[in-house]
């Protein structure tokens, strides 16, 4: 956070988003990583900044990397078909996360590493979420 105030990036607050529940990677299930996740917004972009804890995907990118861009993410208004389009033109999701469904929404993140040497979140919000950014199709 204190480099990203030298750009003038900020403030950083949290924000609340639903939890995710039921998490899968590579088809198979994994428990939530737990995290901490504060945002800041400037122009058109939230920009948000995950300090992972404990085992899971985001603690193996830290740990491989140092740190880093892990992903984009851009939001989506029907998850599912996303996917469905995605996996017709060969692009698989790595991981999905579904919040309960009382609530609705949820996210993946692509396998595109070797497309583009970055994986590409997707996510669609729950009707008691309202992203700052808007959604692309």
């Amino acid at each position: 956070m204190e480099f990203c105030k030298t750009l003038g990036i900020g403030p950083f607050v949290p924000r609340f988003r639903p939890p995710i529940r039921d998490m899968r990677q590579d088809g198979n299930p994994i428990k939530p990583q737990e995290m901490k996740i504060m945002f800041a917004y400037f122009n058109n972009a939230e920009l948000e900044l995950i300090q992972p804890i404990g085992d899971g995907p985001w603690m193996d990118f830290l740990k491989q990397t140092g740190g880093g861009i892990q992903h984009l993410g851009f939001w989506v208004d029907d998850l599912d078909k996303t996917l469905s389009d995605l996996e017709k033109k060969g692009i698989k999701a790595k991981i999905i996360g579904r919040r309960e469904k009382s609530i609705g929404g949820g996210m993946a993140y692509l396998d595109t590493l070797k497309y583009c040497g970055i994986l590409i979140e997707i996510g669609e919000t729950p009707a008691i979420y309202t992203p700052v950014m808007p959604k692309t199709n």
